[in-house]
């Protein structure tokens, strides 16, 4: 927001920005539209050596911010067939939702949630250089959301 002294402008702005964590917090409730998980081969942590060379590493950094812009452009493919599927999905995890009144982590499926895995989806594509949506990539994403809100539960 900018203040003009006689009244607020909102601005939209579009930064690109990466976040890493040791998944301690519940990022998603700042809005955040995809998490890509990472399973490093040695345990990470903030003050590690390894971190620390990561965040100094300009051409890595570099690669994260191209792939991320790439990522905003490219074109994706979603089968009618598989936009089908993914309804049909869809309107069974609410009808759990509903009939459970909450998910495994307690937070309520909406359009967001949806909107998230399907953002999720088309980056786990690129990741492995697929330009169209399959049922394997949605139920990978699907398995890694219910990771994600399992661990959340247990903290």
């Amino acid at each position: 927001k900018e203040d003009c002294q006689v009244f607020e402008q909102t601005h939209k702005m579009d930064i690109q920005m990466i976040v890493a964590t040791r998944g301690q917090g519940a990022i998603i409730d700042y809005g955040y539209e995809a998490i890509v998980p990472l399973e490093p081969q040695e345990p990470v942590s903030l003050r590690s050596e390894t971190t620390q060379a990561l965040l100094e590493d300009r051409e890595t950094m570099d690669l994260c911010r191209a792939y991320l812009a790439y990522a905003k452009v490219q074109e994706f493919d979603v089968p009618e067939s598989i936009a089908d599927f993914i309804s049909q999905d869809w309107m069974d995890v609410r009808q759990q939702e509903y009939s459970k009144k909450k998910t495994t982590d307690g937070m309520h499926m909406t359009e967001e949630t949806l909107q998230r895995w399907m953002t999720m989806s088309r980056l786990l594509g690129f990741s492995k250089g697929e330009y169209t949506l399959t049922e394997e990539l949605w139920k990978e994403v699907r398995d890694m959301e219910t990771q994600r809100m399992a661990k959340l539960d247990a903290l």
